[in-house]
């Protein structure tokens, strides 16, 4: 039987790679996407296919049925649970043990601006969100439409009419439920995303650390999401002043990311370890205080060896009776979908209850799921659903397909991957093709390399294919290098057909930019080397030029084909290490790509200096129309006292450069923000009285603005208790202030 389902799901990966898009964005048809289809089973069977499936486990399987799922389920929480109580007796017979001294199996969670079509009533030139690709939102939550201004402020959608900026007012306040995180807005639609329970994922650290900082750089955290479960709620804003909901979605899982093309919006909710069955224990009841008494004498003298293996073992059974009976429901993530005319709900379903869009793995890669549920904002259609055995990691999308790239380590791992065996790390990159004219998805493949993807800048699709730069092992390791892999959809697996290998030893990975043939690479360790890598050739990815100068970049914006214009850190190399010197801005000229150049930098304040967008490219506010560059920021600088780093902060708000090729930056002035007296943001806390300037690289900025907006001349300078709006010629004069 197994020889069989193996050959059937080789079969529909071919079947589904060489399908390919055929217009666009277009999926192959229904037919093909088939889970069952058993003549294509046997003319593809064989041991050679079983082989191949074999080898490259890191691809997926569609499944059979959901008892599918529920069987490779109970097989990984088998797999678990013997992990955990293999742990808990080797600790009760340690007397050196202590479980309060220990993390015990689990990891903390860390989580362009564009010129548009003039409104007859709204401004006529706007920015909006900067995004990776054109043509692909993110969300955020801020949106613009050169008119309204849309934000999510603690549990309330606010819209605000923004313009004539003089006359900016608040003009409604929704309530949402849950903590509001991102949104999208478009078609006189709003789609909301929100974390439902914990207190803003503080009660993800059991009340140890700060709250929840979402993941947005990758250099120092994993992209996982907040842990919470979440709700989308979609809503008519036709009539601004009188918002509606018009659809619900409660998801089991965390929000990881989404995009929205068109009409059509794709999120992926990471589902994390299943809940177990009721009455599972992972230690037995009378070894409790051998595994958490933390005295300095326990009473473990008399401990039989014998018989502490013996009630591990009965309870391993009793654990494993408890798995095999939960039913299989209890195993599958849950969502629930509720849409409502005029206000009443008319309808409801679970578009996760159908199994047929669900992709296992074939390693022993965890038993958590991510799921890629789409739906057509514009329509109250059904939601579509893609769920795969993986656990989270970045994610990138162009208009054609959305890849998700998970990190993996060989230590502690139960597996590894034979094209990779050299290497301690490694990423597995899943790939999905969306339709071009329904809001459905596909699993089409999945592929690995080595090292790790710093973020979604790390990935970039041209002509079918996917670039990718990555980095193995990590500082001060003489071993630390970097990778850039080419990858090609064939036969249901992300082949490897080019690589560039061991980029800048011993440095790693800041930042990557990705522009048609070519990419743009950052590395650091005490110096900044920027590597321009030409990849016309994708099966010969190759350096043209390199420049090396103090200072890292951490994100690289595109002033026009030829220049570069980022934002980093400065550095100052002490021999064996480099110290952090305020933020960094440059200008680069990449005309001629084997001698890149930089012709203009900028440093603002000294160490302690921090901005988020140094770490969060959404931060980023570049608005070509009048070449103006804002940024939030606190500047620290060194005080009277001294010290070794800037102690004293001297600006928090928004700064704004004016920004040209031919001239470098010009400082036109910036908005300054007061400190509340309760800032959601402060980590005084946590980081001690002088937290504003107690940061020392990146995260978390500590900068009471959080966005900012353009609206023609006019500056809105964004932070959670209120906006701010100045004429660009007179940002410290400001026309207006409004309280969320």
């Amino acid at each position: 039987m197994r020889t069989n389902r193996l050959v059937v799901a080789l079969a529909v990966a071919a079947v589904v790679a060489t399908a390919g898009c055929k217009s666009g964005r277009e999926l192959p048809a229904d037919d093909d996407l088939s889970r069952n289809n058993g003549q294509n089973g046997e003319q593809n069977g064989g041991e050679e296919a079983i082989q191949t499936i074999e080898m490259d486990r890191y691809v997926l399987l569609a499944a059979q049925s959901c008892e599918d799922v529920a069987k490779l389920w109970r097989q990984r929480a088998i797999e678990y649970m013997e992990r955990q109580l293999d742990s808990f007796r080797e600790a009760v017979l340690d007397p050196e043990f202590c479980h309060e001294k220990h993390y015990y199996d689990g990891a903390a969670v860390q989580d362009c601006s564009a010129l548009e079509e003039p409104d007859d009533k709204g401004a006529k030139s706007y920015s909006t969100t900067n995004t990776q690709e054109v043509g692909v939102d993110e969300a955020d939550f801020l949106k613009n439409d050169g008119k309204y201004i849309y934000i999510l402020v603690g549990t309330q959608l606010q819209i605000l009419d923004a313009w004539p900026a003089e006359e900016a007012k608040k003009i409604s306040a929704t309530a949402i439920e849950g903590t509001p995180r991102k949104l999208y807005v478009h078609k006189d639609v709003a789609v909301v995303y929100s974390s439902l329970g914990g207190d803003d994922g503080y009660d993800e650290h059991d009340g140890y650390g700060p709250p929840y900082t979402e993941c947005t750089y990758g250099y120092d955290c994993d992209f996982t999401g907040d842990g919470l479960d979440s709700k989308v709620t979609v809503l008519d804003i036709s009539d601004r002043k009188a918002p509606k909901a018009i659809r619900e979605l409660y998801v089991e899982g965390s929000y990881l990311n989404s995009r929205r093309v068109e009409d059509f919006v794709y999120t992926m909710f990471y589902f994390a370890d299943p809940p177990m069955p009721a009455g599972m224990t992972f230690y037995p009841p009378q070894y409790k205080k051998h595994v958490w008494d933390c005295d300095e004498e326990r009473d473990d003298v008399g401990l039989d060896e014998g018989a502490v293996k013996a009630d591990f073992e009965a309870l391993r059974l009793a654990n494993i009776a408890l798995i095999n009976s939960m039913p299989f429901s209890k195993w599958l993530p849950h969502a629930e979908d509720i849409w409502y005319v005029n206000g009443q709900a008319v309808g409801k379903g679970n578009p996760m209850n159908d199994c047929s869009g669900y992709y296992l793995s074939q390693s022993g890669d965890g038993f958590a799921m991510i799921s890629l549920l789409s739906f057509d904002l514009t329509t109250q259609g059904p939601i579509e659903n893609s769920t795969i055995l993986s656990r989270p990691g970045a994610v990138y999308a162009s208009k054609q397909s959305l890849y998700l790239a998970v990190r993996h380590q060989r230590q502690g791992m139960d597996y590894w991957f034979g094209e990779v065996e050299a290497s301690e790390e490694a990423s597995t990159i899943h790939q999905f093709m969306m339709a071009a004219d329904k809001p459905k998805t596909a699993y089409v493949g999945s592929g690995i390399v080595k090292g790790r993807a710093l973020n979604q800048f790390a990935m970039s699709q041209k002509d079918g294919r996917l670039r990718l730069a990555t980095t193995s092992g990590y500082l001060p390791s003489p071993e630390v290098h970097n990778t850039i892999s080419v990858l090609e959809l064939k036969a249901g697996k992300l082949e490897l057909v080019g690589q560039l290998d061991n980029l800048a030893p011993s440095e790693d990975i800041r930042s990557v930019r990705f522009s048609g043939d070519l990419a743009f690479m950052v590395t650091f360790k005490k110096v900044d080397p920027l590597f321009v890598i030409d990849l016309s050739d994708p099966t010969n990815p190759t350096v043209k030029g390199e420049l090396k100068i103090p200072g890292y970049s951490t994100y690289m914006h595109f002033l026009d084909s030829q220049h570069i214009l980022s934002i980093g850190f400065d550095a100052e190399d002490h021999g064996s290490f480099a110290y952090y010197q305020g933020i960094l801005l440059q200008v680069f000229d990449v005309t001629d790509i084997t001698k890149p150049s930089l012709l203009h930098k900028e440093i603002i304040g000294t160490r302690g200096t921090t901005s988020d967008a140094a770490t969060n490219h959404l931060a980023f506010n570049f608005f070509k129309p009048l070449e103006a560059l804002a940024l939030p920021m606190v500047v620290c600088e060194e005080s009277e006292e001294g010290g070794s780093y800037g102690d004293e902060m001297t600006f928090n708000g928004l700064m704004v450069y004016k920004v040209t090729v031919a001239d470098g930056f010009n400082y036109l002035g910036g908005i300054p923000h007061a400190v509340a007296e309760f800032d959601p943001y402060d980590y005084d806390w946590y980081w001690g009285d002088n937290s504003w300037c107690s940061t020392w690289w990146s995260q978390p900025s500590s900068s009471t603005v959080k966005r900012s907006i353009f609206m023609e001349d006019y500056v809105y300078s964004i932070a959670p208790n209120q906006i701010i709006i100045a004429h660009i010629s007179k940002l410290d004069e400001p026309i207006a202030t409004i309280d969320l």
